[in-house]
């Protein structure tokens, strides 16, 4: 199958990292990032590997008459920008293009039964004993966050020409290793190559978010939280005497289990400062001249619990954990007292909403871009070799309201 292919150009792009937020980085699904150079090789005919910052080279490259075979690493990256400039500079015929696809990246992964998921070019290299030389310098730039765009050119293109090299030989090397195990195996890896080229375009599609709506539920969610902490908080006052103020954290399963059984918690006062004779002090200058000092007094108090003597001997009967997590909530709705019952429907609820928050709304509402999400479609990273999804992630999404 690969012998058949007439046309094999091996690439890898550069590109800017202009995104505000680090939630995209480099991603090409920002808008306002770019490809800075391109680096290329094509594998039949002319050997030399070049660079350039002409998008309309590269793609001539590829549009080559015949089967085109495009070789990358971590391939799904490059052909998202390819596909964004190409739309940029109105090249329909690159965008009409059908070609196949190689991923020395996901052919590792698979070859060596998903041992190591996403491994980076240089880890492929050294395992395949493919010499790499390593410019610490411009990786550490990459790594600050530092886009191509300001890395000199000349040091960047020697960087994309080893790039291109070190993929091309660990290519060459994948050829062979296919050639020994058969045209059977060849063909069920390319055919395992081309769904990157489809997630690739779906990743760029996108999904629609209305992101204005997400905002409101966001908002009457943590509203809806605060009320809900406010009386878990008044019941746990309930319960200690007035000067010793407890600090309760509604997300801590073990303050929660003293809350409900009983036990001993921190307590944290604002108390006055005082000098070595034990007079109060006071500011003499700045804004809070005239203010009385204070400190935090740390201490601890010993509570008795919400729940009472019978639900404690109905669940010590049932075998049932006495402790703070969901599980102790949950038997706590159906069979504790009054008070327990309602901090528990409380917690619940406050956990509920956070998980909401934190996992579906937030996520999305990061990383909407002109009223979409461009997710990640993972090809390398489970170590079952399922397709996975990431920024964000929407193979999570709650079927529950």
């Amino acid at each position: 199958m690969l012998g058949s292919i007439e046309n094999v150009i091996v690439l890898d792009i550069e590109t800017t990292i202009n995104a505000p937020s680090p939630h995209f980085g480099a991603s090409p699904a920002y808008p306002n990032n770019r490809a800075v150079m391109y680096g290329y090789r094509l594998l039949y005919g002319e050997p030399e590997t070049k660079t350039t910052t002409d998008f309309n080279e590269i793609a001539e490259a590829i549009l080559i008459p015949g089967d085109t075979l495009v070789v990358g690493h971590n391939l799904s990256f490059d052909l998202y920008y390819l596909l964004n400039m190409a739309e940029r500079v109105n090249r329909t015929d690159f965008l009409n293009k059908t070609f196949y696809v190689w991923d020395t990246q996901k052919f590792y992964y698979m070859q060596t039964g998903r041992a190591t998921v996403s491994p980076s070019l240089e880890f492929v290299a050294e395992a395949m004993s493919v010499p790499f030389k390593k410019d610490v310098e411009i990786k550490e730039r990459f790594n600050a966050g530092i886009g191509s765009d300001k890395i000199d050119e000349e040091l960047l293109a020697d960087y994309l020409v080893e790039d291109v090299n070190v993929t091309a030989e660990v290519f060459r090397r994948q050829g062979r290793f296919c050639k020994n195990r058969g045209s059977k195996y060849t063909l069920y890896m390319m055919e395992m190559m081309q769904g990157i080229f489809a997630t690739t375009h779906m990743s760029r599609n996108g999904l629609c978010f209305d992101t204005e709506s997400a905002t409101k539920e966001v908002e009457i969610l943590q509203s809806k939280q605060k009320v809900l902490t406010d009386n878990a908080i008044a019941r746990y006052s309930k319960l200690h005497p007035e000067d010793a103020a407890i600090e309760f954290n509604i997300n801590s399963s073990l303050q929660v289990e003293t809350l409900l059984w009983g036990g001993t918690v921190k307590t944290r006062k604002h108390v006055p400062k005082l000098d070595e004779q034990g007079n109060e002090m006071f500011y003499k200058s700045g804004k809070q001249i005239g203010e009385k000092k204070m400190k935090w007094e740390t201490g601890s108090v010993l509570i008795t619990g919400l729940a009472d003597q019978e639900t404690k001997e109905f669940f010590e009967k049932k075998g049932w954990e006495i402790k703070g997590g969901a599980n102790t909530l949950k038997n706590i709705q159906k069979y504790g007292g009054d008070d327990a019952k309602q901090l528990a429907n409380d917690i619940l609820e406050i956990r509920k909403g956070a998980k909401s928050i934190s996992t579906y709304y937030k996520p999305y509402i990061d990383f909407e871009v002109g009223g979409k999400i461009h997710p990640n479609y993972n090809h390398n990273i489970t170590q079952t070799g399922r397709l996975s999804s990431s920024k964000p992630n929407m193979q999570n999404i709650s079927g529950k309201k």
